[in-house]
């Protein structure tokens, strides 16, 4: 990661804690499309079946399409960088009674039980990691 990247991260940190991050209308199904072509090529340098599951009609939430896409991005690209070569990340999208679902799996080495708490503070890395992401 460069320092634009970084930069980047920091400023959409600060509009998703603002008031300045406004809601829109937004098709998840679209958003999904658009972060895995962003991701195709690091999936396939590392072999990563890389693949999406959509609803068969539009999937619509409220929110901000940016904040919402770099949050995809993100769950994305660890699931990338954190399967092993050879494996697979799969994003669903799809509706379940009036609610937006949206969900990434992967065969990758998942999250210990005893740091579920942890996943969601502020830049929190489990120990023993060898992969940046």
């Amino acid at each position: 990661r460069n320092l634009a990247d970084l930069i980047n991260d920091l400023l959409l940190l600060s509009q998703a804690e603002s008031s300045a991050a406004t809601s829109e209308v937004v098709d998840l199904s679209q958003v999904a499309r658009t972060v895995l072509e962003d991701l195709a090529l690091l999936a396939d340098g590392r072999r990563i079946d890389l693949g999406i599951e959509l609803a068969d009609l539009p999937v619509w939430t409220s929110g901000n399409r940016t904040l919402i896409a770099a949050l995809l991005f993100n769950l994305v690209d660890n699931a990338v960088r954190y399967t092993q070569e050879g494996g697979h990340v799969t994003v669903q999208v799809s509706a379940d009674y009036g609610w937006a679902m949206l969900t990434v799996t992967d065969n990758g080495p998942g999250i210990p039980p005893e740091a579920y708490t942890r996943v969601f503070e502020r830049f929190t890395r489990l120990d023993g990691t060898q992969t940046q992401g």
